[in-house]
């Protein structure tokens, strides 16, 4: 699967568990017993447990009750791979929007309901994925898992809203054209991707940012957020059968789409 493949399911299990794992002394070369590798592993494998729902999407469950707290992600294989001339930058435009785009209970908006969690929430956009999450009291995870089904299955994309979060975008564009990094960076790798580049730059373009509709949105959405391509993922202080039961309750009714190559 393809969530399988960008990321192995290691690098979702918590920092200070895998740190825990590597200070741990190893065995000497005269004790008997699996290599530390093969226990390393092992003792991941029972911390890491995953499913699949029937819709497709992929469900990943990282136990770690080291602190009374959980993240919930929601992960998509899209990002600056998927655009075509002209669209570059739009994914992350889109990040901004299925946030703004959120309608909660009593029209509130996804910081407010966020906020009532006492959760802290954000998104990043990739080469090849996009993600959003909250992290928040393990209390609340049900409710947390709620909230991000329904970020994904039920947004509004507005014309006001879209020049709102629009101004926000091309304000982060401006800062990362203030730095010198940035630029170093753009440079090299232009000249490694050659004709590719489009596919990479998840900054994007200034003219096809200012150039999106809520209709090119409501397309990517259509295309690319749909359950069989995407994950959720669940970690900190909850267990494999706690998340497979909430995510079959919240995100089982997230119509599959069609299947893409």
């Amino acid at each position: 699967m393809w969530c399988r493949r960008l990321w192995p399911v290691v690098l979702f299990a918590p920092h200070s568990y895998l740190h825990a794992l590597q200070a741990r002394p190893q065995a000497s070369s005269i004790e008997a017993g699996p290599p530390v590798e093969t226990r390393r592993a092992s003792a991941i494998a029972r911390l890491v447990r995953d499913t699949t729902l029937p819709n497709g999407l992929e469900v990943i469950s990282v136990e770690n009750h080291t602190v009374p707290l959980a993240t919930v992600e929601v992960v998509v294989h899209t990002g600056a791979f998927t655009q075509d001339p002209g669209t570059e930058g739009v994914p992350h435009l889109f990040e901004h929007m299925l946030f703004k785009g959120y309608v909660g209970v009593g029209d509130r908006s996804f910081a407010e309901q966020a906020s009532d969690l006492d959760a802290i929430f954000n998104g990043t956009t990739d080469d090849e994925h996009v993600t959003y999450y909250l992290t928040l009291p393990s209390s609340f995870v049900g409710d947390a898992m709620d909230m991000m089904a329904q970020l994904v299955r039920d947004p509004l994309f507005t014309q006001e809203a879209l020049d709102d979060e629009r101004r926000v975008v091309l304000n982060e564009f401006a800062r990362d054209q203030s730095d010198p990094q940035y630029h170093l960076e753009r440079d090299v790798e232009r000249q490694l991707w050659t004709a590719a580049w489009g596919r990479k730059n998840a900054v994007g373009d200034i003219a096809a940012i200012n150039a999106a509709t809520p209709r090119l949105l409501r397309e990517i959405y259509h295309r690319y957020y749909v359950p069989n391509n995407a994950a959720l993922v669940v970690s900190g202080d909850v267990t494999p059968s706690q998340v497979f039961t909430e995510a079959k309750r919240h995100f089982g009714g997230w119509n599959r789409g069609p299947t893409r190559s």
